[in-house]
């Protein structure tokens, strides 16, 4: 009944939460029991699971923003214990078209934290992915709002980024060449 579901549980940040071996992290149960129409954490309880995360926790970090909304910065591939994040990017209208095959694995899995950059994007696509049985969870407020309380990183972390900016690099070595040889 019940009371053996709420045996698994407990209360942090005010919410339920279903206990785990080792952090505990929030669950979409957590709709059965409360008036929240959606599961949402803010920004400093997001900081605080990206700065404690561990390898052995279930949790993804995912990026919903398009392209021209990422000026705000990324999430640090590494936290502040040097830990690698499981941070996975997937713009909203590829999530919309279910263009999620990095995440299928996570499905049955691991809960899913995501974010956009003012965080209505992400409500759309925690919608999306709970319709299609994965674990959600919103940043309220998305990275706007994170970037007051966390250091974001200037440049993503994918190879495009890296990619540009080395082929920036090599522009500009070109137009010192050019420079000094002329």
């Amino acid at each position: 009944g019940i009371r053996n579901i709420f045996n698994n549980y407990l209360i942090m940040f005010g919410r339920l939460v279903r206990k785990t071996p080792s952090k505990q992290i929030f669950t979409s149960a957590v709709r059965c029991y409360t008036n929240e129409l959606d599961c949402a954490v803010s920004s400093s309880e997001f900081k605080e699971l990206v700065d404690n995360f561990e390898p052995e926790q279930d949790i993804v970090f995912l990026d919903v923003r398009e392209d021209e909304d990422t000026t705000d910065g990324f999430l640090p591939t590494y936290n502040s214990n040097g830990v690698k994040l499981r941070n996975i990017r997937i713009p909203i209208l590829d999530l919309i078209e279910m263009q999620i095959h990095e995440l299928e694995q996570y499905k049955d899995t691991h809960q899913i934290f995501v974010y956009c950059r003012g965080g209505n994007k992400s409500v759309a696509a925690t919608r999306i992915l709970d319709l299609h049985g994965y674990n959600t969870v919103n940043l309220k407020g998305g990275i706007s709002k994170l970037k007051k309380v966390m250091d974001l990183w200037k440049q993503g972390s994918d190879s495009e980024t890296k990619r540009g900016e080395e082929v920036e690099a090599f522009f500009e070595a070109m137009k010192l060449n050019d420079k000094y040889h002329h």
